[in-house]
């Protein structure tokens, strides 16, 4: 059994007890779907998750059982909540693609196989690729990996079937035939590769040998839509108008909403002469299809709702292209055009989007929102002037729109007009005094009149100190003018007693305590803000700052997960890099692709994704990556630096060795020696690697970058003596904990035991919170054969009932102990020693903080089975097989116990899956002893 050393994700808390009634309808309903008795399967998987809602064994049943039966919505739901308990990836990920793209989920497929490389040697990894490539017109990208997962797998039907679909719909239909030819050969009775047979027949004009493929499948099963939909394409391309009418109608009477079934009625009906017929079916599909069928995808009503929706779902890329082919099909589209400056304001390419919204306005001067656009991309792009003259037009235009007036008011006081500015206020709300004056004095204020402000304002407090907009002004202007934060705060608390939801009074307040340092009253004004508006970015930015200051990263994520769904590039790059700090790559990779969408050539996105790539193993994604982002800093000196040193810790030396070609080939650059000497030594040049680093450190002995650089050069070079002494002194330096950490592989490896025990015992004098210190001096004692003082440096940990490693690793000591002991006294009574109990108490333990690992199930589970409370074991084991797929140890423990419990047939399959993944394994004689005997 394996005790866990150390692990830095943090696990939250899901509800397990392991509950007897819950493995045993799992059990039952585990034979059931093995038997192939899956309506009996669901309703007892069902009854295993009443009784234990989060128990993951039974979570993954139930989503390959309702995959089985067809309800895909379910089993999707299944699979993710299964992920969401931690299950391993090789129990889940591939069925949950597998729901993805029978749901057409196709670009979420893709992500979840990225994210998930480990499964790269699945062949099913290829082959669902290939199918989300295909589905998405990536042609290329789909026959490579179709050739991938046939060179894994072969003799397939399935995948040469597939293969040949691809062939045909690049109409190469020679390659398809010999594919589908092998696909029949393999299987001449796999229905889809006979409906594909018979398409390419057509498509060769041969009708009789199509017929042939297609009726076979009518033979199989008479109600096939696919083969009658096929039966009823071949007899149109032969004029058999009458018997395809009659599969036509068959069709609609077995699916009177398919769209595909009226197409081919109309188009049947429409070849009989019955035109208004035919159109008014067509006009049914059209209203039906909204862009479900290829052929309809350019349709004029289809494509700019198609695109429409794509923009509001901010798929900006596709929107616009989706736009511009819709002005291309169907003319010019003031619609059209307005989307499309908003979409290149958005990508920040002001002269496109001026472009745009000045053809719209040109096509429809009626429409205030264009004005509106027009204004605010003129404000962008500080071409003040034009939005003035536009808004003043729209004003005209439209003078009761309320929209337009604050903007040309606002563009007014922009321009320092603060007489026509009250003018137009006055004229629109000549009953409004108070407003109006409080409008001006804010002006006033703004263009730096406070005099003239404190004069209107004092007028104001003295007319109406019991508004909440003057008591605003009267606190701004005391900051503006007299930095009297004290006046300041009384004027805003006494707005917030006429109104406790006046957010700008509370937003106010939070920002003159930060400055004063009282984060407690800060935080709390932040969550009242909150409070009336979960959803404000403002607040949730500024409270996520003060997180990050504080090392709240935790609460700084979730501050700042709402905002960066929503493509806000500053708080998606802030969530972005505490995602990085805080360890969770895949998470970074997600909103890195979000922001993507509307940022597609970001320099710094595109470095922070290699980075993660790099994190998430998907070298090849991470150089691709940087070779996009060489092009776009190709002339910037600065920029190569960082990007050749980027390529180097991705370890791809001959994209560096281009951008430092590059570098030295600008006149004005210079290639740095640091740089030059990295290089040298990834590519194995030791020799000059080590010589600039013995020239820089003469002039800067203490430098801890070339200190470093040097130790791993002497790594590299073995000389593992010299290396460590000059670790030594760089630790001297640095006093950082990744040189010691260094340091102590390297003691570790030299056998220099006593100096590593030495290092480690003094580093946690200063750092006794270091798991990976206290677990390696811990492991370090285990190894010598000390196993005592292995449990007492564990036990002299920091809160050690919140460490669910460390409470596992004495479970494993004490179990040990305990077998130890029986095995002494030949016996398997599994008495309740006092091993036993501790074991059982450190294990229960730390199952409790983190019951989603594993290793922490296993040992629990174990100790029980051990412990005389074999059901109780099982489920427990069942759960960390889940989490643990390809872990031999775990099914050893399961065939164990369940062949204590007398069931033999579960025990074997659990045996031949342990044997599967480790055939040497100590427990194999244990269990296979046990089994004869049941």
């Amino acid at each position: 059994m394996r005790s866990l050393f150390f692990i830095s994700a943090l696990f939250f808390m899901v509800g397990a007890n392991g509950s007897n009634d819950a493995i045993k309808y799992y059990e039952q309903a585990l034979s059931y779907f093995n038997e192939g008795k899956l309506s009996a399967a669901e309703v007892a998987v069902k009854n295993s998750l009443q009784l234990e809602l989060n128990y993951l064994p039974a979570r993954l049943l139930l989503g390959k059982v309702l995959l089985q039966t067809g309800k895909y919505l379910a089993a999707e739901k299944e699979f993710e909540q299964s992920r969401k308990l931690y299950a391993d990836s090789f129990s889940v990920v591939l069925s949950l693609v597998e729901v993805k793209l029978i749901l057409n989920k196709n670009e979420q497929a893709l992500a979840l196989l990225r994210s998930n490389p480990q499964l790269t040697s699945e062949y099913k990894y290829y082959y669902f690729q290939a199918n989300a490539y295909k589905a998405l017109n990536q042609y290329p990208k789909a026959l490579s990996s179709y050739q991938e997962a046939i060179a894994l797998h072969q003799g397939s039907a399935e995948m040469h079937t597939a293969l040949a679909d691809l062939w045909y719909k690049q109409e190469n239909t020679a390659q398809a035939q010999i594919e589908i030819n092998k696909a029949v050969n393999i299987d001449n009775n796999f229905v889809p590769a006979l409906l594909l047979s018979s398409e390419i027949y057509k498509n060769l004009e041969q009708y009789q040998l199509a017929s042939k493929s297609v009726d076979k499948v009518l033979v199989i099963d008479s109600n096939n839509q696919q083969a009658l939909f096929v039966k009823a394409g071949l007899l149109l391309s032969q004029q058999q108008l009458s018997e395809a009418l009659a599969i036509a109608l068959r069709l609609r009477e077995m699916s009177p909403t398919n769209p595909f079934a009226k197409l081919l009625h109309s188009s049947i009906v429409a070849q009989q002469g019955h035109g208004r017929q035919s159109k008014r079916i067509l006009t049914e599909i059209n209203q039906q299809l909204s862009g479900i069928a290829d052929r309809h995808k350019e349709d004029k009503e289809v494509l700019l709702l198609s695109a429409t929706v794509d923009f509001i779902n901010t798929k900006n890329f596709m929107a616009k292209n989706k736009f511009l082919r819709y002005i291309e099909l169907y003319g010019d589209s003031s619609n059209a055009r307005r989307y499309l400056a908003l979409i290149a304001l958005h990508a920040e390419k002001y002269t496109k989007a001026q472009q745009h919204i000045e053809q719209a306005l040109l096509l429809n001067s009626n429409s205030a929102e264009l004005y509106l656009l027009a204004a605010e991309i003129y404000r962008q792009t500080e071409l003040t002037d034009k939005q003035l003259v536009t808004l003043q037009k729209a004003q005209l235009k439209f003078p009761q729109n309320e929209k337009i007036r604050q903007h040309f008011v606002a563009s007014l006081l922009a321009h320092s007009l603060f007489e026509q500015a009250l003018a137009v206020l006055d004229k629109a709300n000549p009953d409004s005094s108070l407003q109006n004056q409080t409008i001006l004095a804010f002006m006033q204020m703004e263009a730096g009149q406070y005099e003239q402000a404190k004069i209107t304002t004092q007028a104001l407090l003295n007319q109406y100190n019991d508004k909440v907009e003057v008591l605003q002004l009267a606190a701004e202007l005391s900051l503006k003018t007299s930095q009297d934060s004290a006046r300041a705060v009384y004027f805003f608390e006494q707005a917030l007693a006429l109104d406790e939801k006046f957010t700008p009074a509370l937003t106010a307040l939070a920002g003159i305590y930060l400055q004063q340092g009282d984060v407690n009253k800060v935080e709390q004004l932040y969550l009242q803000l909150l409070k009336i508006n979960n959803i404000d970015a403002l607040t949730r930015q500024l409270y996520a700052d003060l997180a990050i200051k504080q090392s709240r990263l935790t609460l700084a994520i979730q501050l700042l997960k709402p905002l960066a769904l929503k493509s806000d590039y500053r708080n998606g790059r802030a969530l972005i890099n505490l995602y990085i700090v805080t360890k969770q790559p895949d998470l970074a990779l997600t909103t890195i692709k979000q922001l993507e969408v509307d940022f597609p050539l970001d320099e710094a996105l595109l470095l922070s994704k290699s980075r993660v790539q790099s994190q998430l193993g998907l070298d090849d994604s991470a150089m691709q990556s940087l070779k996009v982002l060489f092009g776009l800093v190709y002339d910037d000196t600065d920029k190569l630096i960082i990007l050749a040193h980027a390529q180097l810790d991705i370890s791809d030396t001959k994209s560096a060795e281009k951008t430092i070609n590059r570098l030295s080939a600008i006149e004005s650059a210079k290639v740095p020696d640091y740089l030059q000497a990295r290089f040298s030594f990834m590519v194995k040049n030791h020799d000059k690697a080590y010589q600039l680093i013995t020239k820089a450190l003469e002039n800067s002995p203490d430098n801890k970058a070339w200190l470093s650089l040097k130790v791993r050069v002497l790594i590299a070079k073995k000389s593992l003596e010299q290396a460590i002494d000059n670790l030594v002194y760089l630790y001297k330096v640095s006093n950082e904990r990744a040189d010691m950490q260094l340091l102590a592989q390297l003691y570790g490896q030299q056998g220099h035991n006593d100096l590593l025990r030495g290092l480690l015992s003094e580093w946690l004098q200063h750092m006794p919170d270091d798991d990976w210190a206290r677990a390696q001096l811990s492991a370090l004692a285990l190894s010598q054969g000390n196993r005592d003082v292995a449990i007492k440096t564990l036990k002299q940990a920091p809160n050690l009932a919140k460490q669910p490693v460390f409470l596992n690793n004495l479970a494993t000591y004490y179990l040990a102990m305990q077998l130890e002991q029986d095995a002494e006294k030949n016996t398997t009574a599994q008495s309740q020693s006092v091993y036993s109990i501790k074991a059982q108490q450190y294990a229960e333990q730390a199952y409790k903080l983190a019951p989603n690992i594993a290793a922490i199930s296993d040992t629990l589970g174990w100790v029980y089975v051990n412990n005389g409370q074999a059901q109780k074991g099982l489920s427990l084991l069942r759960e960390a097989s889940a989490r643990d797929a390809n872990n031999a140890e775990i099914y050893y423990h399961v065939a164990y116990t369940l062949a204590q419990l007398k069931n033999k047939n579960q025990a074997r399959d659990a045996m031949n899956k342990a044997i599967e993944l480790s055939p040497q394994h100590p427990l194999r004689a244990t269990v296979s002893a046990l089994l004869k005997k049941v």
